[in-house]
Order: C-alpha cells, then structure tokens, then sequence
C-alpha cells in the first residue's frame, strides 16, 4: 500500500466530492452520477478515522485492531460521525475552490458539452497555470468553519 499524509487524505475526500459539489454549485441540484465517488470518499473517511489514526475521538487506537465483541453500536456511531465531519470539511473545501475557480468550472463544463472528452494538451490549456502548478495540498478546515459552510445557503 502507498504511505499517504493525512493533509494528501484530505486532499483526496475534496477531490472526489467535486463532481458532485460542481453539480450543486452549477444547477443548484444533484444526480445520481456521484454515486461511485460518495461511496469510495465515505470507505476512505470510515478508514481515515477507524484504521488510520486520524481520529479526534479514537486517538491512535485502530478501530480495526479491536475485538469485536467490544465493537459495539457506540463505537461505530462515533466512527461513522467522525468520518461525517471529514466529509463535510472536504465538501466544504471543496466548494470554496470551485467557487474561487468558476469561470473554470463553466468553461469546462462548455467544452465537455461539445467533445465529452477532455485530456492532454487541450485539458492543460483550458485549466492554465492551474493546471501546470503542483496539484496544490488542500489544507483541512476546522470542522466548526465546515459546518456554517455546510449551512450557508448558495447563491
């Protein structure tokens, strides 16, 4: 298995919750589509809290290492709400830099409209510098600050 950061994880969540945030974002509704992607960003969060050590409540305890007679609906409750708030914080994160990124976004989401495919040479021409820069790390946000994200009302 590679060895990935916690911030690279996070990263990742943001990542694969895009599709669907740029769905909200753009039509202010969602599909089906993001179906797949929900599933795999929700087995890596359950496994960032409950496996990996990145969990507030469990510390460095591994969820996976305990027995499971003591895994009892408390301690998967609190697994499952933990890896909600690593969602919400990656949706959030998520949703600023689409926000910040939109006439991307739209120009994208025009071209795709016309060819269905875009890679190489056009896809780096239409994402500019962004596209040549290191992907950049999204740094998490506090799970407070996602929260009254989560809640903001789009325009």
């Amino acid at each position: 298995d590679p060895l990935y950061k916690q911030n690279e994880l996070v990263s990742r969540l943001a990542m694969m919750l895009g599709g669907r945030e740029a769905e909200l974002l753009v039509l202010d509704s969602v599909s089906s589509g993001a179906s797949d992607d929900l599933k795999r960003a929700s087995e890596l969060a359950i496994e960032m809290v409950g496996s990996l050590g990145f969990s507030e409540t469990f510390g460095l305890l591994s969820v996976g290492g305990i027995p499971k007679e003591l895994l009892g609906p408390d301690i998967q409750a609190a697994v499952l709400r933990e890896a909600r708030v690593l969602l919400e914080q990656a949706q959030a994160t998520c949703r600023t830099l689409l926000t910040a990124q939109r006439a991307r976004l739209d120009a994208m989401a025009q071209a795709l409209l016309t060819c269905e495919v875009l890679q190489g040479d056009e896809l780096q021409e239409m994402l500019g510098e962004v596209g040549r820069a290191a992907a950049p790390v999204i740094e998490p946000i506090g799970r407070d600050q996602a929260l009254a994200l989560a809640f903001t009302r789009r325009a």
